[in-house]
């Protein structure tokens, strides 16, 4: 397994960079937040009291989850930047009022605030203190961090408005807080194909979030991508549903959750257990 001195060379060796790790590498860019339209169809789904299996990424999914009601969350990705960027925010939100918040996440100026981040790090798991020390204390976090983070600071609320909608809402950041308190977060480390072989069989959940992984994989592997969704179907309680974002150009039928795209590039598919992503989806 990866230990954290590796974790902290690679992400030195990334702010180096001007190009680097693909997005579904061990090592890959972080995105800080989502602009898929998590508001617009997590509801549909059976969150509350519930538990979910999601993609960490940079812990949006994680947090619309708990603001929906999880009580058991089990993040996985195989980029571990990632799950060290889900924690950071994770934690952030627990400490931070929703100003400093929103002032932390959206403007570069305050992401770079290191008073602000060393009041977020008491509160960190030792192994996220020592990683983002090292992204803080480096000396060139400002100068890279555009090759860091998947989308640039100078356009933030414009690539991400929905997250940004969402955490400015009060509401949104008051529940979720208070949520966070009673849900359980779980983290791993696994790629998309090796999750049916990680996930313990008997194992169920009311909901499965794939997000936009679907863009990320290879050739081959979206050849075999119905076979893969339909065992992790197989994970679903009875009533459950998954969730499954997908391009425009994918060749299956486009199924738009909520009458409406939920990205800019894309649809979510709607899934129960045994469906397989092809042919006959049924709408939200």
């Amino acid at each position: 397994m990866t230990n954290i001195s590796e974790d902290i060379k690679a992400g030195l060796e990334r702010l180096n960079r001007k190009t680097g790790f693909k997005l579904n590498s061990q090592y890959g860019a972080i995105y800080f937040n989502t602009n898929e339209g998590l508001s617009k169809y997590y509801r549909a789904f059976p969150c509350k009291g519930g538990r979910v299996l999601t993609v960490s990424s940079g812990g949006d999914h994680i947090l619309q989850a708990v603001c929906d009601g999880a009580k058991e969350i089990d993040a996985f990705d195989r980029n571990r930047f990632a799950i060290y960027a889900a924690k950071l925010k994770i934690t952030a939100l627990k400490v931070l009022g929703r100003e400093e918040f929103k002032n932390y996440y959206y403007n570069l100026k305050g992401f770079l605030n290191v008073n602000t981040y060393m009041r977020i790090r008491t509160h960190l798991e030792e192994d996220v203190k020592e990683f983002w020390d090292a992204m803080y204390f480096d000396g060139k976090l400002l100068d890279n961090v555009g090759s860091f983070v998947a989308c640039s600071y100078t356009s933030f609320t414009k690539c991400f408005d929905d997250s940004f909608r969402r955490f400015s809402s009060p509401y949104f950041y008051a529940r979720t807080k208070k949520n966070l308190k009673i849900s359980e977060i779980n983290f791993f480390y696994s790629g998309l194909y090796e999750l049916v072989d990680f996930l313990d069989k008997n194992k169920k959940y009311d909901a499965i979030f794939l997000s936009n992984i679907y863009d990320w994989l290879i050739l081959d592997e979206r050849e075999n991508f119905s076979d893969l969704i339909e065992n992790l179907s197989k994970h679903l309680t009875d009533n459950g549903m998954m969730a499954v974002y997908a391009p425009f150009d994918n060749p299956n039928p486009k199924i738009c959750s909520v009458n409406e795209s939920c990205g800019e590039d894309g649809f979510v598919y709607t899934l129960r257990k045994g469906e397989r992503l092809e042919k006959e989806f049924k709408r939200l």
